[in-house]
């Protein structure tokens, strides 16, 4: 590692908290500083779920909210469509949990998957 910096550089600490960071996927929300933290304004988002007059569409869409141009963006697509499902946001990430992939109110389309979205990576896993 420190053959990769100059002596004086003084950013071993830099590099080698990067790296953890980097290499710990699943363990980022947890590791978040002021150097990993997302540098943005809050926003309003959507995220999936019941479309449309009558509610018989699912969407895939994630979608912030452009104060400025008072329109919707969309951001990013959800890995499979979603109804009823929980959303959070915690260090930096979407968090989607649950909810049904189908408008089958029975319970037959239940789903107890996660996916976690990198805003900064534009990526989603499972």
């Amino acid at each position: 590692m420190c053959s990769l910096l100059p002596s004086e550089a003084n950013g071993e600490g830099f590099v080698e908290e990067a790296m953890h960071y980097h290499n710990s996927l699943v363990a980022q929300p947890v590791l978040q500083t002021k150097r990993t933290l997302l540098r943005s304004e809050e926003c309003l988002l959507f995220v999936g779920g019941e479309v449309s007059e009558r509610c018989l569409e699912l969407s895939d869409d994630t979608c912030y909210l452009d104060t400025k141009n008072e329109q919707w963006v969309k951001e990013t697509s959800l890995p499979a469509r979603r109804s009823h499902h929980c959303v959070a946001v915690l260090g930096g990430f979407i968090f989607v949990a649950g909810g049904s992939f189908s408008r089958d109110n029975g319970g037959n389309a239940a789903s107890n998957l996660l996916y976690r979205y990198d805003p900064r990576r534009k990526q989603w896993i499972k």
